[in-house]
């Protein structure tokens, strides 16, 4: 079981694997919402979602017709966000400590890159 939380704390949370992707992310909204290049998500089954604390400090954000932002009312870090509709949830991989055991495979190919950005390789 991954432990995550934002920065401040005030979001807590257990993801279950097996974890079925890592993925590195660098359409516009991901890069501005993360204020970087790419920002890397984890995914796995919503069933192994847990909240331990703060689900009441989560804010969302529908950032385009497809896509809703998840992020800690306190200190403002990515949160996690469960999708019982597509039966997973995703949360930041850097909300988590230790290894995750998954290595990214996919890069989202929705956008182009931001010149100069050079994504990490498995």
């Amino acid at each position: 079981m991954a432990q995550g939380r934002c920065l401040c704390g005030a979001l807590a949370y257990e993801l279950d694997g097996p974890f079925s992707a890592m993925i590195h992310c660098h359409c516009s909204i991901c890069r501005k919402h993360h204020g970087t290049g790419f920002a890397t998500f984890v995914v796995g089954p919503v069933a192994g979602f847990r909240w331990t604390s703060g689900e009441d400090k989560l804010v969302r954000y529908r950032s385009s017709h497809s896509a809703v932002r998840a992020f800690c009312s306190v200190c403002g870090s990515a949160g996690p966000w469960p999708m019982p509709e597509r039966g997973i949830a995703a949360a930041p991989s850097a909300g988590f400590d230790g290894d995750l055991g998954i290595k990214p495979r996919a890069t989202s190919l929705s956008a182009p890159r931001r010149p100069g950005t050079t994504l990490p390789t498995a």
